[in-house]
């Protein structure tokens, strides 16, 4: 064997061409070069490590996290392996275990600012706020003024409640040369939750100026738009989102319900997913504030009518649960009370609200097919016009119900024959129809109402209360 002028040890050039074919962009080669040292070398560690890194660049990422690791088993203090495994958990959504692998690396290395920062990121996916405040700080003084942290600051101390010091840190990174494209989209969210929509707006389309052929800023400015119904803005913005990214799901959804395309029975999950997402953090206020929404009233109301004063005796299931406006509305009558909603970061708000047992971001049809549970009250209180075809949400919650158990519903009404896309990109429902679905999934309508749920500029938006009853 050769040696590379040191005495005992091995001749590293295999390694060293890997590493240039991985610097050069050739990832499969440089897979194989390490895979034949490997060979030759069983157990060394740092080709066990380079194997773990390219397989994270390669999106392996439990292929990333075995061979990190193995490098760990023979050097538990290899710092590498220890950043490549934390990387690869918090890919896989382990990220209790990432954090545990990031306070063993920063207990090697406390100046790692890469660490901190990854750190920070995990802690800002799991609502600790002030922790992910304190990591990007800490990353902050290893490398002051870094384009990035200083934009993930700004967005936790957003979270953390702190918005003037979160705008003014995104302020003077707007206004760098190097800020990335994201500081814009955080302080336009922030401007949003601080209720100013029309700066928000400001703030999104300096970003499209700044990052003209980004289709992320357009599909942001896009949703915001539709927040604040400004029907014709929004398909501008998703119109160039789609011009930028051919493939966008969810602009060319809202495009179809605009004469841009057919539209669809059932929306694409992203849409809503996407724009509920966007909406979390400035939700109940839009709601309560500029829409005059009342559906968690409408729901309390009908329940209360039909089935008397609450005595905490049912097990409720919160279908679209959002924020938890509904859940706590009937909290009342609640043994249990579940919920779901196909937005992640309205999850997150719910669960500050300490009233469900269960919460899971996921489609209402996944959670129903799935779930063992069975309830005596489902309730979806504007839930309907943002999944088109009502029949398969009825039918999975006809079979999820108990004996003797009551579904209550808000509907949105429009001119249809039966149901289609409204001029607000929500569907809309004719009450007939909705009488009809409910006799063919296996109910009977206990109590029926109209009523006005909220304002979309000076309209009011109507629509119809059911309470229908599990038919045995």
């Amino acid at each position: 064997m050769k040696n590379s002028g040191c005495r005992g040890r091995p001749d590293l050039s295999a390694l060293e061409t890997a590493r240039a074919d991985e610097a050069a962009g050739r990832l499969r080669e440089a897979v194989a070069g390490v895979r034949n040292w490997l060979t030759t070398h069983p157990g060394d560690p740092e080709g066990l490590a380079l194997m773990a890194r390219l397989a994270l660049r390669l999106g392996r990422a439990e292929v990333a996290r075995d061979f990190a690791g193995q490098t760990l088993e023979r050097d538990a203090s290899h710092r590498e392996a220890l950043q490549i495994s934390a990387s690869a958990f918090r890919a896989l959504g382990d990220l209790a275990e990432a954090d545990r692998i990031y306070d063993r690396l920063l207990g090697l290395d406390p100046a790692n600012p890469s660490a901190w920062n990854e750190k920070g990121n995990i802690a800002l996916a799991t609502d600790r706020h002030e922790v992910a405040v304190d990591c990007f700080r800490q990353a902050l003084s290893l490398i002051p003024d870094h384009p990035m942290i200083t934009c993930n600051l700004g967005l936790a101390l957003g979270h953390a409640g702190q918005h003037d010091e979160a705008t003014g840190v995104l302020e003077e990174l707007t206004n760098r040369p190097d800020s990335p494209a994201e500081a814009f989209d955080h302080l336009s969210a922030i401007t949003a939750l601080r209720g100013d929509m029309p700066g928000a707006e400001a703030v999104q389309l300096a970003g499209i100026e700044r990052f003209p052929d980004r289709a992320r800023s357009y599909l942001l400015l896009a949703r915001l738009r539709s927040t604040i119904s400004d029907r014709d803005g929004a398909a501008e913005a998703f119109r160039q989102c789609l011009r930028l990214d051919p493939g966008n799901r969810e602009a060319a959804f809202v495009l179809s319900t605009m004469g841009e395309g057919e539209t669809p029975e059932t929306p694409p999950d992203e849409f809503y997913a996407g724009l509920f997402d966007y909406y979390a953090d400035f939700f109940e206020w839009h709601l309560k504030e500029k829409l005059g929404y009342c559906g968690h009233d409408l729901i309390r109301t009908s329940v209360e009518g039909s089935l008397g004063p609450g005595r905490g005796l049912l097990e409720i299931l919160d279908v679209g649960c959002g924020t938890g406006l509904c859940g706590e509305a009937v909290q009342p009558w609640a043994r249990a009370v579940d919920g779901m909603d196909f937005a992640p970061k309205m999850i997150r708000q719910a669960k500050r609200r300490g009233l469900y047992r269960q919460l899971e971001a996921c489609s209402a049809l996944d959670f129903l097919k799935r779930t063992d549970r069975r309830y005596d009250l489902v309730v979806a209180a504007d839930v309907f016009g943002y999944i088109g075809n009502p029949l398969p949400l009825m039918t999975a919650v006809r079979s999820c119900l108990r004996a003797g158990g009551h579904f209550c519903f808000t509907a949105e009404l429009g001119d249809v024959a039966r149901f289609g896309m409204g001029e607000h990109i929500r569907y809309v429902f004719h009450p007939d129809f909705l009488t009809t679905a409910a006799a063919e999934t296996g109910f009977d309508v206990m109590s029926r109402d109209q009523a006005v749920m909220r304002h979309d500029g000076d309209e009011p938006i109507r629509v119809e209360v059911l309470l229908l009853a599990a038919r045995d």
